[in-house]
């Protein structure tokens, strides 16, 4: 959850203050809005892998985990990513810190519930469970487990997986789908600010 908060917060406080500045360069064409945004992704991306860096190294050991950690590592940098993509969203849609701090809980709270913390998925209602999949928290959780438990094939461990629909041969659709995410908050994101700038 570190990677979720702890990279996405900041990043959707930093957008908003910055959007004046942005708005300002942006009309006397200083940059597009697409090389705004890239030039902040390529930034964030090295960020966020020391953020996941520093939060796992501080974990992994006191926690005595037993998985891989670069793997590990990969599975909460892209939830960090995923995170950052949905707070650059807020962001570019609101006005105000005070707007996407209240905002904010409406994006993250839900994925505490529905990524299995909480509750096990099997428990939420079936007419409701749709909602996991659309939740990066969901695929990151699904991959540390599948990261953690690789050699483990206990009946306990299956049926933690199976009572949240962790499927083990589908790590790479887990991953895949993070990038997924990712790829619409950010369009999203620079075809929201897009309008704004011309607006």
């Amino acid at each position: 959850m570190f990677s979720m908060f702890g990279t996405a917060q900041p990043q959707m406080m930093v957008f908003v203050l910055e959007r004046k500045a942005f708005l300002r360069e942006y009309l006397l064409g200083a940059y597009s809005v697409v090389s705004y945004f890239f030039a902040k992704f390529l930034i964030e991306i090295v960020v966020t892998l020391a953020q996941t860096l520093l939060g796992l190294v501080c974990c992994y050991f006191i926690m005595d985990l037993q998985s891989d950690f670069f793997q590990l590592w990969m599975a909460l940098f892209l939830l960090g990513m995923v995170a950052q993509s949905q707070t650059t969203l807020i962001g570019c849609t609101t006005t105000t810190v005070k707007e996407a701090m209240e905002i904010l809980p409406g994006a993250f709270v839900p994925q505490l519930l529905f990524a299995g913390f909480f509750i096990r998925i099997s428990q939420i209602p079936f007419w409701l469970r749709w909602v996991q999949w659309v939740c990066g928290l969901k695929y990151s959780l699904n991959l540390a487990l599948l990261v953690e438990f690789a050699d483990d094939h206990s009946e306990e461990i299956n049926d933690l997986l199976s009572d949240n629909s962790v499927d083990r041969d589908q790590g790479w659709f887990y991953v895949g789908m993070l990038f997924v995410l990712m790829a619409i908050f950010r369009v999203a994101s620079v075809i929201a600010l897009g309008l704004l700038a011309k607006a």
